[in-house]
């Protein structure tokens, strides 16, 4: 009758009858020493061997109901037979038999991660996890809490489905368990064992609620402590985000499924499902923050990596690492260039013009690009978590810690172009290389925008100003601006350094080769006896070569480096630090000068300077009072009443002839040479500007529009600009003063006929008065 129930699955009813197979062996047991000795000795060894095999079936029930328990898939009806079996044999209450089960099922950890060797994935294996917790949690809600909750209050605490169990299998006698009709030795048996009845150690009043939900809540502590450690290791193997969603995908598929279960495990827990969530959430979260750390990382690295390999390229060749100069990329028009001018398509990015104007190389947009295909691969990937698995609060952290993590990698890259400027300050090229990636960082990177939290369009003023990406952008529009007065501040010192070798020789023939254009002015007095006295004396009509050839080549080299780019606040600067080197080095010439020289040449030398002087004040809108008032102290007093009028209108005028070729050593706020109004002809078409404007200025810094060579035919009248007034006390600069054109510090001029040859030519006729 054992083996029958045993092999039908029946194990209450087979330990039902091992318990009525061990009573009636303690009664013939018991028969054997009494008065019924003699009847019962032949029978003696076949009752020791019973015995033996009652002992064998005892522990052979027990350990495949505990075999059944420990099975991922176990149904309710086959440990409802295996819990009250182990009961009935252990004489374990219901509270016991509960603890013992659910610490039975916590050694199901180390058999699902101790099946890696078999072949498991980490996806399995997180789902037998997930199975394991609510599986367990089901069996313990549907076995030992009444199914409802609200009539036990009423009905007088009905028993549980082990109660149940137990109790109906305390009211079956041994006929109940086994047909003894055919058996004629029924009547024989002892009357212990014809009422024997099987014993249920079932508590009185039922087993509490708070009792089981505290044993459950505490199985999920211990669960997720012994797990722990393996879940985390797990994961680590998912190196990608996408795998990791998918796995996280199928976890809660099982855990977040509305439903008997998810009730269910309300019930057994006491609480709300997300407490169940929380499992596996805070681990899936502290992964994807891993990732998205070690991605982050690796995309400024490779960034780097970048940057300082073509730095060493640089070195080793002795070449620029910019790859391309202003004059090969900006001023160069296209037909691509000349189609987005009426109107460009924004949903493909930044058009060529936009980068020209913005001064962001196809080396600088590679970089950039390079970067924000990475973060935009990694924001794809977490647009795989859908939105229904995401806890808001755990995804929160998660948005959190993106922020951070690119805050993180920024401040990597400022820190670099600090490190750079101190270690390399000389290297005017690198600097500028920096600066423009940091534009390109702040401009180029839509995705590095997207890992900072957006702004709502109704939100203050001031809780704009806290946005992290604005405050990331500011950071980054500094560090450009100041690597870009790093390079430049190296530019000035270069050419100020050449301009003071040349300036402060002393020498009379460097002298006589710098003046070069200079008007008389005749002054006519009356003597004490009343007769007239007429005197000449020259002022000068041109700067010196040496400033010309300072200020273009400080010019050509901003430029080169895209300094229309720059801010206004960088472009004050360059202006700043150009009139802070040159001053010390006037005063040095005079006084080199009038050691060297004699009186007359000394004073000539001094109105060249103050002409100089007063051009730069013009020009870079600063304060020269001290230092023109140390070289007033080199002229004659009352030749000095004289000449300075006239010398403050030929320094306006060399300024205006200077304005448009220097335009790079302007302040911002200067507006020299303005746009000629259009044509009032009916039917003349504006040709659009080859030149793009500048994103953020009022004005163009470098070259300004002068579309109207365009607009007008092909006739040298129309063509030519208006000849700059003559001074007062001066001969026509026109026909005077040499072509300085032809120096070499001239520009060259690489572009279509059409537009930069019109412009050279007026350039020759006008600027600086050649023919």
């Amino acid at each position: 009758k054992i083996w029958a129930e045993v092999e039908r699955g029946g194990w209450v009813r087979a330990s039902c009858c091992l318990l009525v197979a061990q009573q009636t062996h303690v009664q013939l047991d018991l028969g054997a020493r009494t008065a019924q000795r003699g009847a019962l000795r032949p029978w003696r060894t076949l009752v020791a061997r019973q015995g033996a095999s009652l002992a064998s079936f005892h522990q052979s029930i027990l350990q495949n109901c505990w075999k059944n328990l420990l099975s991922l898939e176990l149904s309710a009806e086959l440990a409802l037979e295996c819990l009250c079996g182990v009961s009935l044999l252990e004489g374990s209450t219901p509270s016991e038999i509960l603890a013992k089960f659910l610490r039975k099922r916590l050694d199901l950890v180390e058999s699902i991660f101790g099946s890696e060797e078999h072949g498991s994935s980490t996806r399995e294996q997180m789902t037998q996890l997930a199975t394991l917790l609510l599986t367990s949690l089901e069996l313990v809600q549907r076995l030992f809490l009444p199914s409802d909750s609200q009539s036990r209050d009423r009905l007088g605490q009905p028993p549980s489905l082990v109660e149940a169990k137990l109790l109906l299998a305390s009211q079956s006698d041994v006929s109940d368990l086994v047909n003894f009709a055919e058996s004629p030795s029924f009547r024989y048996l002892p009357q212990a064992i014809r009422e024997y009845r099987i014993s249920a150690n079932v508590q009185e009043g039922g087993l509490p609620t708070e009792h089981v939900q505290r044993e459950c809540r505490d199985f999920v502590s211990k669960l997720e402590e012994s797990s722990g450690p393996h879940v985390v290791s797990r994961l680590r193997n998912l190196q990608g985000l996408r795998a990791l969603a998918q796995v996280c995908s199928s976890v809660r598929n099982i855990l977040g499924q509305e439903g008997p279960s998810s009730k269910a495990c309300v019930a057994a827990l006491g609480a709300e499902l997300s407490s169940k969530e929380r499992f596996f959430g805070a681990k899936f979260a502290d992964r994807i923050k891993e990732i998205m750390t070690a991605q982050l990382e690796g995309a400024m690295t490779a960034c780097l990596d970048t940057l300082v390999s073509t730095r060493a390229k640089s070195r080793e060749t002795r070449t620029s690492p910019l790859d391309r100069e202003c004059d090969a990329f900006t001023w160069s028009e296209s037909p691509v260039d000349a189609s987005l001018f009426g109107g460009r398509d924004t949903t493909k990015g930044p058009g060529s013009l936009t980068m020209k104007t913005r001064g962001l190389s196809p080396q600088v947009q590679a970089i950039c690009l390079c970067l924000d295909k990475q973060l935009e691969a990694l924001l794809g990937e977490l647009e795989c978590f859908p939105a229904e698995h995401r806890d808001p609060d755990t995804w929160a952290m998660v948005e959190d810690h993106l922020a951070g993590a690119a805050t993180a990698i920024l401040n990597r890259w400022l820190s670099f172009v600090e490190e750079e400027k101190t270690s390399s300050p000389e290297e005017a090229d690198w600097l500028a290389l920096l600066g423009q990636v940091c534009h390109g960082l702040g401009e180029l990177c839509p995705a590095l925008e997207r890992c900072f939290p957006a702004v709502p369009k109704k939100a203050s003023s001031t809780a704009k100003d806290l946005v992290s990406w604005q405050k990331q952008k500011m950071a980054l529009s500094e560090h450009r601006d100041a690597a870009y007065r790093a390079c430049t501040v190296v530019i000035v010192r270069k050419e100020a350094a050449r301009f003071q070798e040349r300036m402060t020789s002393g020498s009379v023939d460097d002298v006589m080769a710098s003046l070069l254009t200079w008007s008389e002015v005749k002054i006519q007095e009356e003597t004490e006896g009343g007769s007239t006295v007429q005197s000449t004396l020259r002022v000068p009509l041109q700067v010196t070569v040496a400033l010309q050839e300072l200020l273009f080549s400080v010019c050509q080299e901003v430029n080169r480096i895209f300094g229309h780019s720059l801010s206004r606040a960088a472009q004050a600067e360059v202006s700043r630090s150009v009139l802070a080197e040159l001053e010390p080095t006037y005063v040095l010439s005079a006084r080199a000068v009038s050691s060297h020289s004699p009186a007359s040449l000394s004073q000539n030398w001094a109105l060249q300077l103050l002409l100089d002087l007063s051009v730069l004040s013009q020009l870079l809108q600063g304060d020269v009072g001290a230092t023109w008032s140390a070289l007033e102290s080199y002229v004659d007093p009352f030749d000095l009443d004289v000449v300075v009028p006239h010398l403050e209108k030929h320094a306006a005028l060399a300024a205006q002839q200077a304005s448009l070729l220097l335009g790079l050593c302007l302040s911002p706020q200067r507006f020299i040479c303005e746009r000629p109004p259009p044509p009032r002809s009916t039917g003349a078409i504006l040709g659009h500007n080859v030149l793009p404007l500048h994103s953020v200025a009022g004005r163009f810094p470098l070259l300004p529009t002068l579309s109207r060579f365009l607009e007008q035919p092909d006739s040298r009248s129309a063509g030519s600009p208006d000849q700059p007034p003559k001074s007062s006390s001066g001969p026509d600069l026109s026909k005077m003063a040499p072509s300085l054109t032809a120096s070499q510090s001239t520009p060259v001029l690489n572009a279509s006929p059409s537009f930069y040859e019109k412009m050279a030519t007026t350039m020759r006729s006008s600027w600086f008065g050649a023919q």
